[in-house]
C-alpha cells in the first residue's frame, strides 16, 4: 500500500488547499490573530479581492476555514474563522509517517524498543 493512499481523502483535500501561500497566510492569520472579516483580511493579507476569494473557497472546501454571521451594531457581518482541520492535519499525517516507519523496522528493532530518529 502506497504511503499516500493511508492518508483519508478529508485530510488530503485539506492539504492540497494550503499548497498556495495566499492560503497559507489566511489560515495562519486566523490561528494568529483569531476571526475576520472579508476586509480584514483582504487588508492585513496584501491580496486582491479574486485571489482572496479562490482561496477563501479552497480553504473553506477542505475544512480548514468557516463563515459565518454575527451582528455588530444592528448589522450581520461575515467573519471568517480557521477550524481545528489545520492542527488535526498536521497531526494525522504525523502519525501516519511514525505507524509506517515502525511497521518498516527490521524485527529486532521493534524487539529492542528502538524507535526511527527524526
Amino acid at each position: 500500500m502506497a504511503y499516500v493512499d493511508r492518508v483519508p481523502r478529508v485530510v488530503k483535500v485539506g492539504i492540497r488547499s494550503l499548497a498556495e501561500d495566499g492560503a497559507l497566510g489566511i489560515v495562519v492569520a486566523l490561528m494568529d490573530d483569531g476571526n475576520m472579516t472579508y476586509s480584514e483580511l483582504k487588508s492585513k493579507l496584501g491580496l486582491n479581492s479574486n485571489d482572496l476569494d479562490r482561496h477563501l473557497f479552497a480553504l473553506q472546501r477542505g475544512g480548514l476555514v468557516r463563515n459565518y454571521y454575527e451582528k455588530r451594531n444592528g448589522q450581520p457581518y461575515s467573519y471568517y474563522e480557521a477550524t481545528r482541520l489545520p492542527d488535526v492535519l498536521l497531526n494525522a499525517v504525523h502519525i501516519a509517517l511514525r505507524k509506517d516507519a515502525r511497521a518498516e523496522q527490521p524485527p529486532d528493532h521493534k524487539a529492542a524498543g528502538a524507535t526511527p530518529s527524526a
